[in-house]
C-alpha cells in the first residue's frame, strides 16, 4: 500500500519503470535520466524532476549518479503525508489478538516504522496492542524496559 502511494507523482509506479528500463539502458545514470522524464510537467513532481536534472548536466560526463541514489531520493521526498498517517494509524490500533507474536510484531513493526514516530511513541502503542497476557508480564519486570528492541525481547 505505502509502496503504491509513494509513486503516484510519475503516473506509473516507479517498479514497472525500472523494470522497462533495466533492458533497455545499460547504465544507472541513463536508467535515471529516463526516469525523470516520467515526471508530469507543471506538477511539484516535475519541478523537483528538473532539480535533479540540473547538477547532473551540469558534469562533465553527465552524470545522474546511481538508481539506488535515485530511488532513495525519491521515496525520501514523496513519501505522502496519508501514509504516514495511515501508518501511525495501523501502529495504534492494529491489536495483537489471536494472532501469533511474531507473524503480528511483523506486520506491526513495519507500521511503527514507516509512522515516523519516536521510540517511546512506539513502545507506548506497542504495550497497548499486546494481549493482556503478555502486557501483564511486562509489567512485572524490573528495572523497566526503556528500549523498543529490548521489550520485543521480553516479550517473547
Amino acid at each position: 500500500m505505502a509502496s503504491q502511494l509513494m509513486h503516484r507523482p510519475f503516473g506509473m509506479p516507479l517498479k514497472t519503470i525500472s523494470t522497462s528500463m533495466v533492458m533497455t539502458f545499460t547504465t544507472d545514470s541513463k536508467k535515471v535520466s529516463s526516469a525523470l522524464m516520467h515526471f508530469h510537467i507543471g506538477t511539484t513532481a516535475s519541478e523537483w524532476a528538473q532539480d535533479c536534472q540540473k547538477p547532473a548536466l551540469n558534469q562533465t560526463p553527465v552524470d545522474f549518479r546511481t538508481w539506488a541514489t535515485f530511488k532513495t531520493a525519491f521515496e525520501k521526498h514523496f513519501v505522502p503525508v496519508i501514509t504516514t498517517d495511515l501508518a501511525q494509524q495501523h501502529m495504534f490500533n492494529m491489536k495483537q489478538g489471536p494472532h501469533q507474536f511474531n507473524e503480528w510484531y511483523q506486520e506491526w513493526s513495519t507500521f511503527a516504522t514507516h509512522s515516523g514516530a519516536n521510540e517511546d511513541t512506539q513502545i507506548y502503542a506497542f504495550k497497548h496492542n499486546l494481549n493482556n497476557g503478555i502486557h501483564q508480564n511486562l509489567l512485572g519486570v524490573s528495572p523497566t524496559t526503556t528500549t523498543l528492541a529490548n521489550l520485543v525481547i521480553q516479550s517473547l
